[in-house]
């Protein structure tokens, strides 16, 4: 927490991040000293800065003052301002609705069956953005799913919170979660998933241990009782170097 939240920089991403743990853990906030004194008002501040990088389509720019979406670093900085929204935070609707609007109306123009590996990872988590939002994903969802395997692992548990939320016994459901847990590679005491990549995906921040939490996260969403989960936050905890793990994003 403390490596996010005393980050000096702010692009989307990086602002996105620092909020991210006061929204994940705000009911602790009274018990534990996270660094924060005033959450309200860092969350205040935070949307202020994310929503001066909302460009006229309603998508984010990577920067202040940029004027071109950055497709998936906008969708993450939605979904954080959606759970900013859920835990209780002010976040404006109109700006919400309208980020929610622009992703929405990106994934309607994609032809899913052509998207190639990083349009699909974009697809993925605009799909689970919108759906954590309560939007129709459903025919965006099923189509990405028929060429799941050409999508990372990351990718792939992204399309599988987005379709559970939506109908949590749907076959994709099912199948997704198998081959997901089909790449995870078990140690006596820790996991970590095993991620095959065909190309370099830094433009969408992959990594492997970020891989790892994402997977778990759809875990504890799909799965929460299957004795892999433990092994994998042990996992995420090896991967740290003095406290932290190696950026924002990971963090």
């Amino acid at each position: 927490v403390h490596a996010l939240v005393e980050y000096p920089h702010g692009c989307i991403e990086q602002t996105a991040s620092r909020l991210l743990p006061i929204v994940a853990v705000h009911r602790l906030v009274k018990d534990y000293p996270l660094g924060v004194a005033d959450p309200a008002e860092f969350m205040r501040v935070g949307v202020e800065h994310m929503l001066s990088m909302q460009t006229a389509s309603g998508g984010f720019s990577y920067w202040p003052g940029g004027q071109d979406v950055h497709v998936y670093a906008s969708a993450y900085a939605t979904w954080v301002l959606q759970r900013a929204h859920s835990a209780g935070y002010p976040v404006p609707k109109l700006a919400l609705d309208r980020a929610l609007d622009d992703l929405a109306g990106r994934v309607r123009k994609l032809d899913v069956p052509r998207v190639d590996q990083g349009d699909g990872v974009r697809l993925a988590i605009a799909v689970h953005a919108l759906a954590d939002a309560g939007r129709e994903v459903r025919d965006p969802a099923v189509q990405l799913h028929a060429i799941r395997q050409r999508l990372p692992l990351f990718a792939r548990a992204f399309l599988l919170m987005a379709i559970h939320r939506d109908d949590p016994k749907a076959p994709e459901v099912a199948t997704l979660l198998a081959e997901l847990l089909a790449n995870i590679r078990e140690l006596p005491a820790t996991a970590h998933t095993s991620e095959q990549l065909t190309r370099d995906l830094d433009d969408v921040f992959a990594s492997d241990g970020r891989s790892d939490a994402i997977v778990l996260m759809a875990l504890l969403r799909v799965k929460p009782d299957h004795p892999i989960v433990a092994k994998l936050a042990r996992g995420l905890l090896e991967r740290r170097a003095g406290g932290r793990w190696r950026n924002t994003q990971e963090n």
